[in-house]
């Protein structure tokens, strides 16, 4: 069993980093080693995290940039697209454009609140 000063130090390494929310279960104890989870199986992870208040939720598969400069190069792309014709439209639709800019092909998951309170926080979107 994990005691609670254990679960303390999990639930603040958890929150220390956006990147430590999206971090599979299974790779925590060799990960966080100082947490000293090493011979717990998911299972367990998973129960200690409940009992302090998370789990896990699909994380959005692709968030917009909060940057500047990237929100003003998307605003002039969205209206140059404003005066596209047809012809031009289908173009960019069928292009590698559109799809070659994702990751890898498979969900991603994110440890949040279980009670939604910090389901906005920008660490879990």
């Amino acid at each position: 069993m994990i005691n609670t000063p254990k679960r303390r130090r999990l639930e603040e390494w958890i929150t220390a980093s956006p990147s430590h929310r999206r971090i599979a279960y299974r790779y925590i104890p060799n990960i966080a080693p100082h947490l000293e989870l090493q011979g717990h199986n998911i299972k367990g992870l998973r129960t200690v995290f409940k009992l302090v208040g998370y789990g896990r939720r699909v994380a959005k598969r692709k968030g917009f940039s909060d940057d500047p400069d990237v929100m003003r190069e998307r605003r002039e792309f969205a209206e140059e697209g404003l005066t596209w014709t047809p012809e031009r439209l289908a173009q960019q639709i069928f292009s590698d454009e559109v799809w070659a800019h994702g990751g890898a092909y498979t969900q991603s998951y994110v440890t949040c609140k279980l009670d939604g309170s910090d389901r906005f926080n920008a660490d879990c979107v």
